[in-house]
């Protein structure tokens, strides 16, 4: 499990924050530290801090460093199918990473609009929509390499999926009993991309991609489902405080079992023990 939400010193005493996007914030250097994860860190920090020029700093300063989950989990992808890095691995996974910054910023948007959920966000709205755009259009420029034309393909789907359900969320809010799918159209499209991209720039036929990206898909949504289900109601995110957490929990090992049944599925194809270690990471006490 991730480390829990940090507190921000601008919330009301005794609320937690988390990321509306509901992934917690971390430490600049990651879970571990490792020289990989802090390469990562470094490209993103360097791309946002090119684009979130001085007039967005409120949007910068709220967009705090996260473990880069989603990157990780296209180079264990990527790696596992090519055998090493490459640096059109870590190009994708950069890419990947701030289509996650950008979802991030247009959902902390939605949570600021939207006002159901307390939160401690005051951007003014057009820099957060020039932020959002900024940190979007850069995504793509670090896919610049000809090789990477299905990663494009892939994240631009991913884009028009995200944009759709944050708009929705504020235009038609689901009822309570169909608030779980909005996991399946952020995080969960996040996860199947980045999965999907590595699966790409490997060279693995569509067949074998399928089922890479039903994974990514799969263990995306239950780690953010239990991150929901587990945090306190009155921190800021996406999923509305009022989604039961008992239906959370159940929504995240539904997919869990999906991640797994992907993996089965990999299993003549692929050594598929790094791909399992880190779905036990991310979900380590799926049963509790």
């Amino acid at each position: 499990m991730s480390d829990p939400p940090d507190t921000d010193p601008s919330a009301e005493p005794g609320r937690r924050d988390t990321d509306p996007s509901g992934e917690p914030g971390q430490s600049n250097t990651g879970s571990s530290g490792e020289p990989g994860q802090r390469t990562l860190d470094a490209r993103v920090e360097r791309a946002l801090d090119g684009v979130l020029t001085p007039n967005l700093a409120a949007v910068r300063a709220d967009v705090t460093p996260t473990e880069r989950w989603f990157g990780r989990l296209l180079l264990c992808v990527h790696d596992t199918a090519a055998g090493s890095p490459t640096p059109a691995a870590r190009a994708g996974a950069a890419a990947v990473e701030l289509l996650n910054e950008y979802h991030r910023v247009r959902s902390g948007l939605v949570v600021q609009l939207d006002n159901a959920v307390a939160h401690s966000l005051n951007w003014d709205h057009t820099d957060a929509l020039l932020a959002g755009d900024a940190i979007h259009a850069t995504a793509y420029r670090t896919l610049d390499d000809a090789a990477l034309a299905d990663a494009i393909d892939t994240l631009t789907d991913a884009s028009t999926t995200l944009t759709h359900a944050l708009d929705t969320r504020v235009s038609r809010p689901p009822p309570p009993g169909e608030r779980t799918p909005l996991l399946d159209e952020t995080v969960g499209v996040l996860g199947r991309s980045a999965a999907l991209v590595g699966a790409s720039i490997a060279g693995l036929d569509d067949e074998t991609r399928n089922a890479v990206g039903r994974f990514g898909r799969g263990v995306s949504v239950a780690r953010a489902g239990r991150i929901a289900a587990d945090t306190d109601p009155g921190a800021v995110r996406v999923v509305p405080p009022d989604t039961d957490p008992d239906r959370l929990r159940q929504y995240a090992a539904d997919a869990l079992a999906d991640a797994d049944a992907a993996l089965d599925a990999l299993a003549d194809v692929l050594d598929t023990d790094p791909l399992r270690a880190f779905l036990d990471a991310t979900v380590p006490d799926a049963d509790s």
